[in-house]
């Protein structure tokens, strides 16, 4: 057979499209052996015949593929009698289009270029490491020419089942290959997961449980959550760490789960509400209101201010955060504590405050007396000024350090001062009481006037020098009528000591201040009283009751 014919019928059997009678020339020359044969073998091998009936096996399922087929022809003297066989059982046609005919020849062929290579190799063509085991098989007869019939009676050759040419062909069955669980690539920037350890299940979502809510808004109220502030309406909730601020005309309640509720009034900010170890709410400024359930010993409620901390078990109080915290106890007990500073248990009926220099002291709610001293003033401006004296009550008094006004200006206008704050009750009608002295020489008239100014009160009488201006200042005189220290109140005439006093009563229970201004040069303040009980002027060297410090 010339090169170029056996190229052609190798060509046609690649394609599908080789006909009977060339399929027989080309299976003749496979038997004949030699170069031919050995030339034939390899061009189909190298075409893809070969490659294409291991594709999508591995070399374990191609090798039980293999032994298979050899045991269905194990009776056989040799492979190629029953390819004989099934050839003869084909019906002859000049024309091999349908591809059935030519599958089953190629085939055919297939098996025989195996069976050829394992003769001659004594392996299969891939992985000899599995296809070793396989049986071995004789060789098949190279001797061209018509076979003898044995005379052993046997089974006669099953003819391959070919389809008809308008029928699909019908492939044989092969044995499905063993289960592999495919291992999906790694996805960017993350380990492979193993296969025999199943993945870290993904962190859940922190969930924000709701602390409190809000039952009733009035005016402006917004909702804080570090630098942000949301318009905050009732029926919401506040989650940990958010907090609450309300306008001037702003009121809002709160109410928790275990039935605590909070008022807070206008231009108040709860700067967040915390749940570590027992319930925290921090409360930089206003007024916070509050009905605390009992709570357990080991996780109390506590109000944290910028001056201290209330610890709370259960019971009902009232806080105001201003320059000072106040606290006042309407049921139960409360321990305020300075912040680095001492602490004070306040019952039911009793307030306290602390602040800067002030330590908690648990006094009457609605105090009888109430003593102001040099150490409790805030001083505006640099005309007053804070010195030690040993005639004063506390050790210090306030001296003024120079009087640029006239004890008739208008105190509106007056840039320096020293201003008190404290709590009073509206229920109460307060005296008011000063003692001062005057270190000045010369004409008393020149060195005897201070003024006092308590805000937000109604005054038993108006001070002549401001005449009919809308004020509750008063100017206090006669300061240098006696020598040291001595009491006053309002304007003091030698000859008259016994004047009825100047009396004050608070509009509102809470939070007062009262301004004190410079008049004359050389005064020193000892104490301001303000007392439900003092009716008449003390005498000149007693010092105020030591309760209402």
């Amino acid at each position: 057979m010339s090169p170029d014919e056996l190229a052609r019928l190798v060509d046609a059997t690649r394609d599908g499209t080789i006909a009977l009678e060339d399929a027989e020339r080309l299976a003749a020359a496979i038997r004949a052996g030699g170069e031919e044969s050995g030339r034939i073998v390899r061009e189909l091998q190298f075409g893809g015949i070969l490659a294409q009936a291991l594709q999508g096996a591995d070399d374990e399922a191609f090798a039980r593929s293999f032994k298979e087929r050899l045991a269905a022809e194990r009776e056989e003297t040799s492979f190629l009698r029953a390819f004989e066989g099934r050839r003869r059982a084909l019906p002859k046609k000049s024309n091999a289009r349908s591809w059935g005919v030519p599958a089953a020849f190629a085939a055919g062929i297939l098996f025989a270029i195996l069976v050829y290579l394992v003769a001659t190799s004594g392996s299969a063509p891939t992985s000899p490491q599995k296809i070793a085991t396989a049986p071995s098989v004789p060789a098949p007869d190279t001797e061209p020419g018509p076979r003898e019939t044995p005379s052993v009676p046997r089974e006669e050759p099953r003819p391959i089942d070919v389809p008809k040419r308008d029928e699909a062909p019908r492939e044989t069955p092969k044995p499905p290959p063993d289960p592999v669980t495919p291992v999906p690539p790694p996805a960017p920037e993350e380990k492979p997961v193993p296969r025999d350890e199943k993945p870290s299940p993904a962190p859940e979502k922190e969930t924000r449980v709701a602390m409190a809510t809000v039952l009733s808004v009035q005016g402006e109220v917004l909702r804080l959550e570090g630098n942000a502030r949301t318009p905050l309406a009732g029926g919401q909730g506040l989650v940990a760490a958010q907090g609450v601020e309300t306008g001037p005309k702003g009121a809002a309640v709160l109410s928790f789960a275990d039935g605590t509720r909070l008022e807070l009034g206008p231009e108040t900010i709860v700067r967040e509400i915390v749940d570590r170890k027992g319930r925290r709410v921090a409360v930089a400024k206003g007024v916070v209101t509050a009905q605390v359930a009992k709570q357990p010993a080991d996780a109390p409620m506590i109000f944290a201010t910028p001056h201290g901390e209330a610890r709370v078990l259960g019971t009902a109080l009232r806080l105001e955060v201003d320059a000072q915290t106040r606290l006042e106890v309407t049921e139960g007990k409360v321990r305020l504590t300075r912040i680095g500073g001492k602490s004070a248990d306040v019952a039911a009926g009793s307030f306290a405050s602390c602040g800067p220099g002030l330590e908690p002291v648990a006094r009457p709610v609605h105090p009888e007396e109430i003593v102001l001293l040099p150490r409790d003033a805030k001083l505006v401006g640099d005309e007053w000024r804070i010195v030690a004296d040993r005639n004063a009550s506390s050790g210090a008094a306030l001296e003024v350090a120079k009087a640029p006004f006239k004890p008739i200006d208008h105190v509106d206008k007056r840039p320096a001062y020293a201003i008190f704050t404290f709590w009073a009750s509206a229920e109460t009608e307060y005296r008011l009481w000063l003692r001062s002295t005057s270190l000045a020489t010369g004409d008393k008239w020149l060195r005897e006037m201070v003024t006092l100014e308590p805000q937000n009160c109604t005054m038993s009488a108006k001070s002549p020098f401001f005449g009919a201006m809308p004020t509750t200042a008063f100017v206090f005189t006669g300061l240098a009528s006696w020598a040291g220290y001595g009491w006053s109140s309002g304007p003091f005439d030698e000859s008259k000591p016994e004047a009825a006093p100047l009396t004050v009563k608070f509009k509102t229970t809470g939070f007062q201040t009262l301004r004190v201004f410079t008049g004359h040069p050389s005064i020193r303040i000892d104490s301001v009283w303000l007392s439900a009980r003092q009716a008449t002027r003390p005498a000149a060297k007693s010092f105020p009751p030591p309760e209402g410090r």
